[in-house]
């Protein structure tokens, strides 16, 4: 079982987009750790698919 590298990347992508919004809009770490639970999400869905097809 391979996991795929962007996977991992979601996480970053994801939690640093939710960093950049708390940083614009003054919400304390609100939307870092929305990103940071969506990127958690995405890199279980990845799993899941991965286990899946096997």
């Amino acid at each position: 079982m391979t996991m795929n590298y962007y996977a991992g990347f979601g996480i970053i992508l994801l939690f640093f987009g939710g960093y950049y919004l708390d940083q614009n809009f003054h919400t304390g770490n609100l939307w870092a750790f929305v990103g940071l639970g969506l990127g958690v999400t995405y890199v279980a869905y990845e799993i899941w698919k991965s286990i899946r097809k096997n």
